[in-house]
Order: structure tokens, then C-alpha cells, then sequence
């Protein structure tokens, strides 16, 4: 998971919930604190198959986030979340989904 930023970077604690099905067993949150990285990037391991729906808590003064990036399906939704999913395997055995806020 990569946090970005769409024009104006806002410094503050930037957290998403993770919540899988299909046998994940990594973090239920990730965290990103800007500064001092615009870019953070955090790596979770879902499994082939499970599907995740991952959230951010809501920002004051920015628009929903944008999903994408991934290899995998997205369904973003209007709660500042998105599903993906279901996993499937990758050539390289990884796949990146970028966060994004806007104003």
C-alpha cells in the first residue's frame, strides 16, 4: 500500500484498516505519518484468492480517496474505502494499490 498526495501535501497521521477474508493474517491498520515521507509505502502479504476491503479514516478539508495501481479488481465506494480483490497471482509475486488524497 503506497500513501499519496493529489497537489498540496498535508502533514498528519494518515490510517487505513485492512480487513480480509480468505486466511489473511497481517495488520488490521497501517499508518502513514507525514512528514517526513510524502510517498510512505507499506507491504502486507494477502493471500491468492482473498478478497480486502481497505479504508481510511475520513480527512478533514480532502475528498474521498482514489484506489488504484493494483494488478487486482478494485471496487472503491463513497465511505473513503474500496474493496480489492479477489487476489490472484502475480509474475513478480507482488502488486501495489496507491492511496490517494485530493482536495
Amino acid at each position: 500500500i503506497t500513501k499519496q498526495f493529489m497537489g498540496t501535501v498535508v502533514p498528519g497521521t494518515y490510517t487505513i484498516h485492512i480487513s480480509c477474508t480468505g486466511g489473511y493474517t497481517g495488520p488490521s491498520t497501517v499508518s502513514f505519518v507525514v512528514p517526513p515521507n510524502p510517498s510512505a509505502a507499506a507491504a502486507i502479504n494477502v493471500p491468492v484468492g482473498a478478497t480486502c476491503q481497505f479504508t481510511e479514516n475520513p480527512v478533514s478539508g480532502w475528498q474521498t480517496p482514489l484506489f488504484g495501481g493494483s494488478g487486482q479488481p478494485i471496487n472503491p465506494n463513497l465511505n473513503w474505502g474500496a474493496t480489492v480483490g479477489p487476489f490472484h497471482a502475480t509474475p513478480t509475486g507482488t502488486d501495489q494499490m496507491q492511496v490517494t488524497n485530493r482536495h
